[in-house]
């Protein structure tokens, strides 16, 4: 159920927005100190209300009482770490896997570390 909602539209819509909207957020800070004068701070206050709503949104299309099993806002739950750490393959059904050779290898992708330039 919760693959079902994460590859829906309108949780696919949600996210998109959220990380736009958190972007422009980052912008406005960084525009010369302008988000904490005048109708900087009034955008900066609707921004900031707009993204606590939508994260909310997001939590409530999975479990109602904890969210989502994989992840807890931006940051992965300790249950998926600790299936990303010990599942050799994770996929959301076994016929993803039909266009693969019984032969093929699947190896793993490089994590970059928070002080690692992202290639």
């Amino acid at each position: 159920d919760e693959i079902r909602h994460s590859n829906s539209a309108e949780y696919i819509s949600k996210v998109n927005w959220l990380v736009h909207l958190q972007r422009l957020l980052e912008q406005l800070q960084m525009n010369n100190g302008m988000c904490r004068v005048g109708r900087g701070e009034q955008l900066m206050r609707e921004w900031e209300a707009e993204r606590n709503q939508l994260r909310h949104d997001l939590k409530l299309m999975f479990n109602p009482q904890f969210g989502s099993l994989l992840r807890t806002y931006e940051n992965p739950t300790y249950f998926m770490r600790r299936l990303g750490r010990f599942a050799d393959l994770y996929t959301s059904s076994l016929n993803n896997l039909l266009h693969y050779s019984p032969n093929h290898v699947f190896y793993p992708r490089r994590a970059a570390l928070p002080h690692e330039p992202i290639l």
